[in-house]
């Protein structure tokens, strides 16, 4: 299924292109860096079995079979995305694995219309932060979600505090031509660094029992550190301008990173920060903004 008419039209051409084929080939690696972080916030949504859940953003469905796993062959999962190159792997490891209870969804989730009152809880990992239109996303997802359904996401913080970014991109700065880092509140990483904004779209779209849990870890990127410095360079803003650089700037910029990451090689790994909001909230069984009005 495809969903025709997208606000997001940069965002898909984007996520369809090269950004979404690395995403692809790095998937076990970004599963090192992001994993930890989703299998906190699922914790957080506390599916159950026989649920019907919503995974936004599921790109390469390693959450989507999660979820799946979880509610069981009573339950279902929806997995939706607006790349059909991360959605075909998706696909094809649901199929390997002869899971039952996954549809997924090429689509918007900002326009696309869900059915209304239809999904138990929403997750996301890291895929609700480049909407241009942010509340009526959100509204999106509460109209769909059943009285009493809940939802959880995982986005990032503060940037400055985020090594596997912020130290990467600050090497390959004087190497590459960046693009410029997005201004706050803009579509991008870090639109959600600010809990007062991510507050009040969640408030604006509906949502109540809104909760912030700062979560700031400590885990490994890679096992070597020329592993590690060649994994960051597909990563973040400087993946697409270094997969298109020639191989002696390529590999300047790699030496760099390599000497950058040295300090954080410890126990044969490669430790780097991250600082994340884990996002909850719930619809409660009155629907507020019908009371409202």
């Amino acid at each position: 299924m495809v969903e025709k008419q997208l606000f997001n039209e940069d965002q898909r051409k984007f996520w369809n292109k090269e950004k979404g084929h690395i995403w692809v080939l790095e998937q076990s690696n970004i599963e090192n860096l992001v994993g930890p972080l989703g299998d906190h916030c699922l914790e957080k949504l506390g599916a159950k079995s026989g649920e019907f859940v919503l995974d936004v953003g599921c790109g390469t469905g390693t959450t989507t079979l999660q979820i799946s796993d979880i509610v069981k062959e009573k339950g279902k999962v929806l997995g939706l995305d607006i790349s059909a190159v991360m959605l075909d792997l998706a696909n094809r490891r649901s199929l390997a694995g002869n899971f039952q209870n996954i549809q997924f969804l090429e689509a918007d989730a900002q326009t696309h219309k869900l059915l209304p009152n239809s999904f138990d809880s929403i997750f996301s990992r890291f895929g609700v932060m480049f909407f241009d239109k942010p509340i009526e996303a959100f509204q999106n997802f509460y109209t769909s979600t059943k009285p009493g359904g809940r939802l959880a996401f995982v986005c990032w913080a503060d940037r400055s505090e985020n090594d596997w970014i912020n130290l990467s991109s600050e090497i390959a700065g004087k190497f590459l031509d960046l693009p410029p880092v997005s201004e706050p509140m803009t579509p991008g990483p870090f639109a959600y660094a600010s809990s007062d904004y991510v507050r009040l779209i969640l408030d604006k779209a509906g949502w109540q029992n809104i909760r912030f849990e700062r979560h700031i870890s400590h885990h490994s990127i890679g096992k070597t550190v020329p592993e590690s410095a060649a994994f960051l360079a597909r990563m973040g803003p400087m993946s697409v301008p270094f997969e298109q650089a020639n191989e002696i700037l390529k590999k300047e910029c790699l030496d760099a990173i390599k000497n950058g990451l040295e300090p954080y090689f410890k126990k044969n790994s490669v430790i780097l920060k991250f600082d994340s909001w884990i996002v909850t909230a719930k619809k409660q069984f009155k629907n507020r903004i019908e009371k409202k009005t």
